[in-house]
């Protein structure tokens, strides 16, 4: 969404209030809905940071949070050092944007670092991007993760591109034959270490776990997209698969499409599965990158309640409205 630059803080967030809003039909009753564009199969908040400018937050069911060196040199902060991106100086939350539809107590993101804080304002560290990283974020200035989403009742709405936030207990009985079931990463005593989510999905009959990552994405090289088809580009949303999973894949099913060295700076493969299980609906085709099998059950084995082989995005979640109960660990998938 393109907004002019605002002469102050008060103009900045009226020109964002009346652009024109989505279709709000699939809002769940009490839903709130939130700032939120949708760019190639993954969700971003238009917001005002505290200097009063419009910015962008890219926004994740996987990963962490950070503010980036930009939003530090917009807020005029302290730098980190830009070639150590170990660094870590904090930014507060309520420091970062200015934008009371975001920053109500419900939507505040838990404590840097745990899932199981009452969600108070949080830091935020300020990082330094390597490339991969800048063109993921596509302009964004922060990277709300997994601590965000921790505790809440959301609806992502891939259908007409919304964001909702709805009260606690919320449920969809209409669409029980679509529900399943998330894990999330618990200690002995129940208490919750993680706020990564995992669910199953079925392809040519295996049942595979994959995490929940709706900031999954891929940059595919200009050879790639031409392969991808109409509406690909430079950063998409993607999904994720091992490389034994998808070795195996490509020895059963020789004809599906393969695509080597598809993204432009990690230089992973694409392979485009036919069908996808989920929730009870059968959807397709859907691209996965293949990654190595260390960078995603070992990597990730100490924030998810069981391995995973993969991980579901954009590529896949762009046929569906997902409506994800964290409190009762939970998921619906709609397609109307």
């Amino acid at each position: 969404m393109a907004l002019p630059l605002p002469l102050n803080r008060r103009r900045a967030l009226a020109a964002l209030c009346a652009a024109p809003l989505l279709s709000r039909a699939a809002a769940l009753p009490g839903a709130r809905s939130l700032p939120a564009t949708l760019a190639q199969g993954r969700f971003f908040l238009e917001t005002i940071l505290s200097d009063g400018k419009p910015a962008r937050l890219f926004t994740s069911t996987s990963g962490g949070m950070l503010a980036t060196l930009e939003a530090g040199k917009r807020l005029g902060l302290a730098l980190p050092n830009p070639n150590d991106r170990r660094a870590a100086t904090p930014v507060a939350w309520a420091s970062l944007v200015q934008d009371p539809r975001i920053l109500a107590p419900a939507l505040l993101p838990a404590a840097t670092g745990t899932a199981t804080a009452a969600s108070p304002a949080a830091d935020l560290p300020l990082a330094a991007l390597d490339g991969a990283q800048k063109v993921q974020l596509d302009g964004a200035v922060a990277w709300l993760g997994a601590p965000w989403f921790a505790h809440r009742h959301w609806t992502l709405d891939y259908l007409s591109g919304n964001i909702f936030i709805n009260p606690p207990g919320t449920r969809l009985p209409e669409a029980e034959a679509h529900r399943i079931a998330l894990g999330i990463a618990s200690d002995a005593q129940g208490q919750r270490t993680s706020a990564i989510p995992t669910l199953s999905i079925s392809v040519a009959g295996e049942t595979l776990r994959m995490a929940l990552d709706t900031g999954a994405s891929v940059m595919p090289t200009p050879a790639a997209r031409s392969r991808l088809g109409a509406g690909a580009a430079s950063v998409m949303g993607a999904s994720f698969i091992s490389a034994s999973i998808a070795a195996a894949w490509r020895r059963k099913n020789p004809s599906w499409l393969w695509l080597a060295q598809a993204d432009r700076f990690s230089k992973a493969a694409m392979i485009r599965v036919p069908t996808v299980d989920i929730a009870g609906h059968r959807t397709g085709p859907v691209w996965f990158t293949v990654l190595p099998d260390a960078d995603l059950g070992p990597y990730l084995a100490d924030w998810t309640d069981q391995p995973v082989v993969g991980a579901v995005g954009g590529s896949l979640l762009s046929a569906f409205r997902v409506t994800l109960d964290y409190p009762g660990a939970q998921a619906w998938f709609e397609t109307v």
